[in-house]
Parts: C-alpha cells; structure tokens; sequence
C-alpha cells in the first residue's frame, strides 16, 4: 500500500462512495465554482492541526476542516490550499512537505514530494500539486503568468460595526496584503464568500448521510432511554452517549454533547456534564453524530425518573406545540427570522394561555427571546456566515435548518392542590431539510413526546 493510499484511509472523507467516485465528484464541485470565477482564486484550510501551537491541548476532533475546502476537496488534514486558475481552467492543490518522522510519529497526510507528484495528482483528480510553504509565491506566479493584478479570496465579510472573525481566512488575507506589499505590487483582493452558497443545498449524498446520522443518533437515545434508571451523573450519561456515537462512526461527535440536569441545563450551552442527576428533575440532551461530512444536531429533554410531574409535562408540552408550529412554517422562501418571529411569539402565547392563566410565575434570564430558533447545518453542524447574515436570506430547497425552541429558568405553578417548582431549561430540536413546499424532518424517528 502506497503513501496516498494509506492518507486516503486517514484524511479523505469519500462520503460513502468510492475512491474513485469521490474524487469525481470532488472534481465536479470545484469545475463548477471555478466558472464563476473571474480572477485567480484561492481557498485555504486551517493552518494548523489542533493543539500545533499549545502542545498541552490533546483534542478529540476528529473532523476539523474548513467546510468550504471539506466540500472542494474531502482532505480531513491542515496546511492544504486550493488556488484555480479560470484563464487557464487549472485546479491545483497546495500540500504540506512530505515529512517522513511525523508519518512515524502521527500518520499519512497528502503530502508534496517531487517523487509522488503524479500519483498525488492522479489520485486527486486536479492538475497539479506544489509545496503549500510557497502558497504566496505560487499566487504571485500565477498571476504573473496571467498579466492579473486581481486575486479572489474567501473570508466572512462583515457589514456595519460588527467585529470582523479574525480566523484563517482572515489571517490569511492579512499575510497575503503584506506580502505583495514587501513586493511593491498592488493588488486588488476581492471576496468570493457567495460563491461557496450554493453549497448549503445538499445533493442527495449529503442528504442521505445526514438522515443516516439523524437515523444514528436517534437510535442512540433509545437506547438510552431504556437504560436511563441507571445513571446517576450527567457524567455516566455524557459518557454513554459519547461512547454510543464513537462505536457507530470514527468521525465522533458533530459538537461536543452537552448533558445538563435540573437548572444545569437552563445554561444553554453547558459543558462540564459533571454533576449528579437530579432524581425528580429534568434532563436536556444535546447531542449528535458525524457521518462522513454530515452533522446531526439533536436536542432531547426527558425527565430523570422517567415520568413527567404536572408542571414539567405543561411546560415540555408548550415547547414541543410551539416547535409543531415551526415545522408548519418551514418551506422555501421563508427566512429564518420570520420562523423566529412565529417561534417565540407562539411560545409565548402557550405559557399565557396553558402557564400564567392557571396562577403560574416565572423567572428567566431573558425577556423572550433566549436564541435564535435555527441555524444552518451543512458540512459545519453550525454553518453559513458566523454572524448568522444569513437569517434573512430567504430558504432554498436542499438547505436544513435545526428548529430548537427552548424554555428556561424558574418556574412555579400550582396543579391541582400541589405546588409545583422547577429550574430547568426544555429544549427540543429536530432538523429539517427545506423542500419547496415544505420541510422533512430529518429526526423523526427520536422520540420526543411525553408518551414516547
């Protein structure tokens, strides 16, 4: 077995199909961004394997690439650029030096070497490979070659006063201005963010694997369910789940799972999963699987002695109508603001009529609105811009959306004669793949009402 074969096994995510497949479609994908582009075009991935800098950080990630170059390229490794070159209708790959101890030490990569450049090349499917130490050189050359002074780049473009995301990309365009600079050459960078949208509509590879991931997952809580009297901390049960996913797929976790108990569980993004399980309260479980490049994201909240007392079957019910009612709305051309709208109001309008009408109080950390209802998943479990501009974009067919409402804080109500006090947070989240005329719910086969 060569070196690229073993790199194939290691940090190529073929997405359930062939090598050879894989690799063409891979191609198809880059054919069809590089006709949209207008100058060279460059995308870059991380820079750095997790931990590179602080030794001391030991992570468990097992898939951590940019979703952009994922989707261009399926490499699951660091220090790999992409530059395609529309003039000449060139694609070529920027990889790491060949080092041979780190092989040893941390196993195969995609690596350049003057020895291997046609079964690299051949087995990628693009024209050539070089050395990615000499990105910037290579850049420079091109577009020399090319008689351009104009180089697209990707980077998440801010509008307003928000603060720009100051990650690869970011460093990388940075690095790029200084380096022409010191070359006294003047050079325009333009943004090519839009032309990577297309790639939240999955085709049905993707889709098919993130039903299987929702399938997964879903068949990871039931099973949790039913062993659910003997855990005792959220740290048993945090494990379970993780180790339940590791067994159905090497990729891991779509996000570290979060297991919160009782009023753990009204932080909503709580990570310690370190504390006892309170016997009569709540627990909310978010959680997912990775298979190949998709992400599930699924929340669950389900009471720890396996019965829901009065006040907390009230209240679940209020969030599970209102996430119904999402459902109903999801559709093409609908945005993900107005599904905010509809959510909150909704929820809103449960508690007054089914909570507060009947003597309830409450106390919460926030007025109405404690997030966003959904967000994007694509090759990223959280995907599209970070500064979620995409909120307003009307749907596409093929995209998928979480619908996660949630209730949190302290509340107390009393039910027939009992009084009834819980600090908790409800949380109960599906994902939904837009169709035109509506929506299919990815996690349909996870239970999440009272009577299941």
């Amino acid at each position: 077995m060569s070196v690229f074969e073993r790199a194939v096994e290691s940090v190529f995510i073929s997405d359930g199909l062939s090598v050879k497949d894989a690799v063409a479609r891979y191609k198809e994908r880059r054919e069809h961004v590089l006709k949209r582009c207008r100058d060279i075009t460059v995308l870059t991935g991380v820079n750095e394997a997790l931990g590179e800098k602080n030794v001391w950080a030991q992570c468990d990630y097992p898939l951590y690439q940019d979703p952009s170059l994922l989707y261009l390229t399926g490499l699951n490794q660091s220090h790999v650029a992409l530059v395609m070159n529309p003039f000449s209708k060139k694609q070529y790959l920027g990889l790491p030096k060949q080092d041979k101890n780190k092989e040893f030490w941390e196993g195969y990569v995609f690596s350049f070497h003057s020895s291997t450049l046609k079964e690299c090349r051949d087995l990628l499917g693009v024209d050539d490979v070089f050395d990615v130490r000499y990105l910037k050189q290579f850049i420079h050359d091109e577009m020399m070659r090319e008689k351009s002074n104009r180089c697209g780049l990707f980077w998440y473009e801010t509008k307003g006063k928000d603060r720009a995301v100051r990650d690869s990309h970011w460093a990388f365009k940075a690095s790029l201005k200084t380096y022409f600079k010191r070359k006294e050459k003047k050079v325009h960078l333009h943004n090519i963010q839009g032309i990577f949208e297309s790639r939240l509509c999955l085709d049905k590879v993707d889709r098919d694997n993130l039903l299987t991931a929702n399938k997964y997952s879903a068949d990871i809580f039931k099973r949790c369910l039913a062993l659910f009297s003997t855990y005792k901390t959220e740290t048993e049960l945090a494990g379970y789940v993780k180790g339940e996913i590791y067994k159905a797929s090497p990729l891991g976790q779509s996000f570290p799972a979060i297991v919160a108990s009782g009023k753990n569980a009204a932080v909503l993004h709580y990570h310690s999963n370190n504390q006892p399980l309170e016997p009569n309260g709540l627990v909310l479980i978010d959680f997912g699987l990775r298979y190949f490049a998709m992400p599930a994201d699924i929340s669950r909240t389900v009471p720890a002695n396996g019965v829901f007392n009065p006040l907390q079957k009230l209240l679940y019910n209020c969030v599970l109508k209102t996430q119904q009612e999402v459902e109903k709305r999801v559709k093409a051309g609908v945005t993900v603001s107005e599904l905010n709208d509809v959510c909150w109001s909704f929820l809103e309008q449960e508690l007054d009529e089914k909570f507060i009408s009947i003597g309830g109080h409450y106390s919460r950390p926030y007025k109405k609105v404690p997030h966003f209802v959904s967000h994007l998943i694509g090759h990223s479990v959280h995907d599209g811009d970070p500064y979620r501009y995409y909120r307003d974009v009307p749907l596409k067919e093929g995209m998928v959306i979480s619908n996660e409402p949630g209730l949190y804080g302290e509340f107390d109500c009393e039910i027939d004669g009992v009084r009834y006090s819980e600090h908790c947070g409800i949380r109960i989240e599906d994902d939904l793949l837009v169709t035109e005329s509506g929506c299919i719910n990815l996690s349909a086969s996870c239970p999440k009402t009272v009577v299941d």
